[in-house]
C-alpha cells in the first residue's frame, strides 16, 4: 500500500488491501534515537537480553539489519555478550540453512540476526515449526545411515541433538530404519544431495497419491510421526511463548524504503499472534547523515545530552518518517526517469522486433523486394555523399569516388559501368544508371544461383539482413547507455535529460538504421563475388 500511488501513475494498476484473517495483535513501539551506533546497539543487547532472560528461555527476538556487514558485526556483539544468536543473511553459506533457521527462531529464548531481505515467504511460527524439524531429523537420520554420495561435503552438515526439541522414540527410529531401507531399494546406489532434498520435499510438502511409490510412502509416515512427536512439545512451548509476549522484531536501522519496513514488522504478529517491534536508531545511520541528522546531533550537543539517553520525542519520530518519505520520493522520482527512458529505447526496440519477425518470416519474394530497396537506398547515399553544395544549386560530383565506392559495395557490377557512362548526367541520372546495373547483374546472379539450389539465393540474402540487424541493434543498445549518461549531465546546464535523450536516441536510431543496411549490401555483395563462377566481360 505504500507504494499504492506510483503502481497506479506508472502502470495504471490498483492496488487493493486484503484484510487480515484474524485481528492483528501486534504492537509497535516507537522508534529510540541515540547520538551514536554504538550506544543504539548497546541498548538494544540490553533490550534483548531482558526479553530472552537469564535462562534464555523468554522471547524469541528478531533482529533485522540492513546489511550483510551489520549483521555479522553485530552477531559478534551479541556472542561477546554471552548471547548465542544465529545468523541470517544473503551469504551463500547460510543459504541451505535458512530453513533450519527459520524452523527455529520462534522458539522461547532463540536470538536471530537477520537482513531484512533474508527468510521472507516463511512464516516464523512461535514454539518452533515441528514440519520443517522433523524433515531435519529424517534427513540427517538419511545422511548417518551413509545415503549420500559425498557424505563429506560441507553443504549437508546436520544440526546437533539439542536441535530438536526432544528424542525421538524407538519406534519412531524403527520406520526411520525402515524408510531408509526402501529408499536404499530403490535407488540401487548412493544419491547426491539434492536428490535427497528433492525425495524428502516430495514426501514432506506434496499431497498423498495413490500412484506414490513405496519409497515415499515410508517415507513421508516416518516424518508425519516424527512431527506428531515434535509438535505435541512445541504446541506447550508455543503457549508459553505467546504469553510472554510473542515475537519481538527489532530494527536497527530505518530502510530506504517504508515498505521493507513493514514487512520487518510484519514477522511478528502473524495469524493473530502476539508480538511486538520496535527500531533502535543512531544519529549516525546513513539515511539520516545524508538527510541532515547533523542539526538534530548538534542540538543533543548543546543540551549535553548523553549517549546512553534515547531520543523517544514525536516530533523526532515524525522527522524521521518525514526524512524517509524524501527519501521515497527520489528514488520514486529516479524510476519515474528511468521508466521515461526505457519507453525511448522500448519505441525502438519493437520497430525492430517488427522488422526481425517479417524479416524472419517473409517469404522469398518479401525478402529479395526489401534487398532492392536496400540496394537503391544504398546507391543513392553513395551519389549525394559525393555532391559538392553550395547553397541550394547542385554543384559538380566527383565521379571518380562515385565509381570506387560503387566498386567496393557492388563489385561484381561494378565492371558494367564506366566513367563515359556517368559523364554529363545529374544526380538523378547517375542513379538511374547505377541501379540498372546492379539490377541487372542482380538478375543473373539469382538465375545462375538458383538453377542449383531453388531459393538460395533469398536465403542467403534473408541469413545476412538478420545476421547485420542483431549486430547493429547490439551496438546500438551500447551506444544508448552512453548517451543516457552524457544526458543526465545536461541537467546542471538547464536542459530536460528526457528530451535531450529522445532527440539523441533518435538520431542514433536512424544512423544505425543506414550502418544496418549498408552492411547488408556490403556483406551480401561481396559474399556473392567470393562465389561466382565466371566473371563478367567488362563494356
Amino acid at each position: 500500500m505504500s507504494d499504492a500511488a506510483e503502481f497506479e501513475v506508472i502502470y495504471g494498476l490498483q492496488v487493493t488491501p486484503i484484510p487480515t484473517a484474524l485481528p492483528v495483535a501486534r504492537r509497535d513501539y516507537p522508534d529510540l534515537v541515540y547520538k551514536t551506533r554504538k550506544a543504539a546497539n548497546d541498548a538494544l543487547i540490553r533490550e534483548v537480553e531482558a526479553a530472552i532472560g537469564k535462562a534464555c528461555d523468554g522471547r524469541p527476538c528478531l533482529i533485522g539489519t540492513t546489511s550483510v556487514a551489520m549483521s555479522e558485526a553485530l552477531v559478534k556483539e551479541l556472542n561477546a555478550h554471552g548471547i548465542d544468536a544465529e545468523l541470517l543473511n544473503a551469504s551463500p553459506k547460510n543459504a541451505l540453512r535458512e530453513s533450519e533457521i527459520i524452523a527455529q527462531a520462534g522458539r522461547a529464548g532463540k536470538v536471530t540476526v537477520a537482513t531484512n531481505m533474508a527468510g521472507r515467504g516463511t512464516d516464523i511460527l512461535l514454539g518452533g515449526c515441528p514440519n520443517t524439524m522433523a524433515k531435519i531429523k529424517a534427513r540427517s537420520y538419511l545422511i548417518s545411515k551413509g545415503i549420500l554420495i559425498s557424505p563429506d561435503d560441507e553443504l549437508v552438515q546436520s544440526p546437533d541433538e539439542n536441535y530438536y526439541p526432544c528424542e525421538i522414540s524407538e519406534e519412531l527410529t524403527a520406520m526411520l530404519s525402515q524408510a531408509y531401507s526402501t529408499v536404499s531399494r530403490h535407488y540401487g546406489k548412493k544419491i547426491s544431495f539434492l536428490e535427497l532434498d528433492t525425495l524428502l520435499t516430495v514426501a514432506t510438502d506434496t499431497t498423498e497419491s495413490d500412484e506414490d511409490p513405496e519409497h515415499v510412502i515410508k517415507l513421508r509416515e516416518a516424518i508425519e510421526a516424527i512431527r506428531e512427536a515434535y509438535k505435541t512439545i512445541l504446541q506447550m512451548e508455543k503457549e508459553v511463548v505467546k504469553n510472554l509476549g510473542g515475537l519481538y522484531v527489532i530494527g536497527t536501522n530505518r530502510h530506504e524504503s517504508s515498505r521493507i519496513d513493514n514487512q520487518l514488522r510484519g514477522r511478528a504478529g502473524r495469524q493473530g499472534d502476539p508480538g511486538t517491534s520496535r527500531f533502535f536508531l543512531s544519529f549516525e545511520d546513513d539515511m539520516l547523515v545524508i538527510f541532515g541528522a547533523d542539526k538534530f546531533k548538534g542540538i543533543l550537543n548543546l543540551f549535553r545530552v548523553s549517549e546512553d539517553m534515547p531520543i523517544e520525542a514525536e516530533q523526532v519520530t515524525k522527522t524521521i518518517d518525514q526524512v524517509q518519505r524524501a527519501v521515497e520520493d527520489k528514488y520514486r522520482e529516479v524510476r519515474s526517469e528511468l521508466l521515461k527512458f526505457s519507453e525511448v529505447l522500448n519505441n525502438q526496440r519493437m520497430v525492430i522486433y517488427n522488422r526481425r519477425q517479417s524479416i524472419l518470416f517473409g517469404t522469398p519474394e518479401q525478402t529479395l523486394e526489401r534487398f532492392k530497396k536496400y540496394i537503391k537506398e544504398t546507391i543513392a547515399e553513395i551519389v549525394t555523399a559525393q555532391v559538392a553544395k553550395e547553397g541550394n544549386k547542385n554543384q559538380q560530383i566527383n565521379l571518380a569516388k562515385v565509381l570506387e565506392k560503387y566498386g567496393q559495395f557492388f563489385p561484381l557490377a561494378a565492371p558494367y559501368v564506366s566513367m563515359e557512362n556517368l559523364t554529363g548526367l545529374d544526380e538523378e541520372g547517375i542513379r538511374n544508371i547505377l541501379c540498372a546495373a546492379v539490377d541487372e547483374t542482380f538478375e543473373l546472379k539469382q538465375k545462375e544461383v538458383d538453377a542449383t539450389s531453388p531459393s538460395k539465393f533469398a536465403k542467403t540474402a534473408n541469413y545476412i539482413m538478420l545476421l547485420t540487424m542483431d549486430n547493429a541493434w547490439t551496438d546500438h543498445l551500447q551506444d544508448m547507455e552512453y548517451i543516457k549518461e552524457g544526458v543526465i549531465l545536461r541537467k546542471y546546464q538547464g536542459l530536460d535529460p528526457v528530451a535531450e535523450y529522445r532527440n539523441d536516441a533518435l538520431s542514433l536510431f536512424e544512423r544505425m538504421q543506414g550502418t544496418m543496411r549498408r552492411n547488408a549490401v556490403y556483406s551480401f555483395w561481396q559474399n556473392m563475388a567470393s562465389t561466382i563462377s565466371k566473371q563478367p566481360q567488362t563494356v
